[in-house]
This record gives C-alpha cells, sequence and structure tokens, in this order.
C-alpha cells in the first residue's frame, strides 16, 4: 500500500513538474497543433470594457473553415441592436502578414499619419 502511494506521488510530482515548466506560448502552440479542425462554429459574448470601467456586451456568431491552405473567418454581431447585423470576413493566409496597414502604406488612417 505504501508502494503504491509512493509511486502514484511519484508521478503526480512529475506531472506537475512538467506542466509547470511550459510556458504559455508552448501551451497554446501544443493545443493548435492537437486540435485540427476543418470548419467550426459556435456563439460566444465579447465584453469590451473602457478605462473607466464600464462595459458594452456584444454577442456574436462565428463560422471559421479552411479552403486548402486558407482559413476564412465569418464573425457576424447578434446583438445589440445597434450593431446587430454586421459582419467581418477575415482570410487568413499563412504566407502572408496578418498586420492590416504597414506604416508609409497610405492605409493609417490615424491623425498626423500618412
Amino acid at each position: 500500500m505504501k508502494l503504491k502511494l509512493f509511486l502514484s506521488f511519484t508521478l503526480l510530482i512529475a506531472i506537475s513538474v512538467a506542466v509547470i515548466a511550459q510556458n504559455p506560448k508552448e501551451i497554446a502552440s501544443k493545443s493548435n497543433e492537437m486540435v485540427e479542425f476543418e470548419s467550426m462554429e459556435m456563439l460566444t459574448t465579447l465584453n469590451i470594457y473602457d478605462a473607466r470601467g464600464n462595459v458594452r456586451v456584444r454577442d456574436v456568431a462565428v463560422a471559421t473553415r479552411k479552403f486548402g491552405e486558407v482559413t476564412k473567418t465569418l464573425m457576424r454581431f447578434m446583438a445589440p441592436p445597434e450593431v446587430k447585423g454586421t459582419s467581418i470576413l477575415v482570410y487568413d493566409y499563412p504566407e502572408k502578414s496578418n498586420r492590416a496597414c504597414k506604416p508609409g502604406d497610405g492605409l493609417d488612417s490615424r491623425p498626423g499619419k500618412k
């Protein structure tokens, strides 16, 4: 009985050390490698907090699907009424950057930026 308890405790310690030794990027990377999907749909709630602690709540329907190497994601706001029906379509190409605009390309709309 003592040997069984000792082995269980040793195994638990070994597993704990292995998990603690990982950093968040490693955990996310391994998770992405383990979960391969062709398509996914979900309903989610987005809480947007401002500097004063006020919150704006948005209900969003998300659908994602792979088309060869390209992943397309459609996000549609379901509530509240002032944003309901607004949609965003994202094409994710593996060989391209995720940055929408680069300094100096004329797409930066911030005041004083060209």
